[in-house]
């Protein structure tokens, strides 16, 4: 039913775009993905048992924008939900919930060669819910960070990419405190490669590889890891 849904918000979209085209220079993309999500996880906080598994369907929205001078405005939508499972006892399984919004700026340095590269600022907006009873628990994360993304052009049709995300600061809210840690308490890396192939002017198809990982050095230490294989559409207009 979720998938059902989704695909309809995709099309209205793509109908949407492909009627107002033709006044609209095509500097503007919508890309929609579903992935494989494996991941662990650690929160001492939230939960006693040291280390949580889960596997779930990722499904990410991206809009992106080319300026004239080349600079790349794009906002980025994650969800995912999925049980997650320990080795102790199933009675400590709960429901996990986790949505992230992401939103970077990057500005063109290097033009040469069929590579391009980007560097600027991103922010990551990230909520987990954790369905445990009696009382269900929250984590909200904000963090912001340097990004960069290479892009390689292989041939007409074809073409590499990668972006590579440091975040150096993060806000975090839970049911009970506050507080805000920088890189001596908080280390993070999110990696992307993937490979993109056009079908048309306005419409490619795109497999990459996500790479997630979050440390947090505290007394209730906190630490999640994520491996993603994505296969996506990436619709110009």
């Amino acid at each position: 039913m979720k998938q059902n849904q989704l695909l309809i918000v995709v099309i209205c979209v793509l109908s949407f775009t492909n009627f107002n085209g033709q006044t609209l220079s095509k500097n503007n993309s919508f890309d929609f993905s579903i992935g494989y999500n494996v991941g662990a996880l650690k929160n001492l906080e939230i939960a006693p048992v040291s280390r949580y598994d889960y596997n779930s369907a990722i499904y990410k929205f991206k809009y992106q924008r080319i300026t004239k001078k080349e600079k790349i405005f794009e906002v980025q939508l994650d969800y995912l939900q999925s049980e997650v499972e320990n080795n102790v006892s199933s009675l400590l399984n709960f429901e996990y919930t986790k949505i992230g919004i992401s939103v970077a700026s990057l500005k063109k340095i290097y033009n040469k060669n069929r590579l391009l590269i980007h560097v600027g600022l991103e922010s990551y907006s990230d909520l987990s819910l954790y369905d445990i009873n009696p009382n269900n628990q929250f984590v909200f994360d904000q963090t912001l960070g340097l990004s960069s993304r290479f892009s390689y052009q292989i041939n007409q049709k074809q073409h590499l990419f990668s972006k590579l995300t440091l975040p150096t600061l993060l806000l975090r809210i839970t049911n009970s405190n506050a507080n805000v840690y920088s890189l001596n308490r908080f280390q993070s890396i999110l990696w992307k490669i993937g490979y993109s192939y056009s079908f048309s002017e306005q419409l490619s198809g795109q497999l990459s590889y996500d790479f997630n990982y979050d440390r947090l050095q505290i007394s209730n230490a906190f630490r999640e890891l994520q491996y993603q294989v994505n296969l996506g559409i990436n619709y110009k207009f």
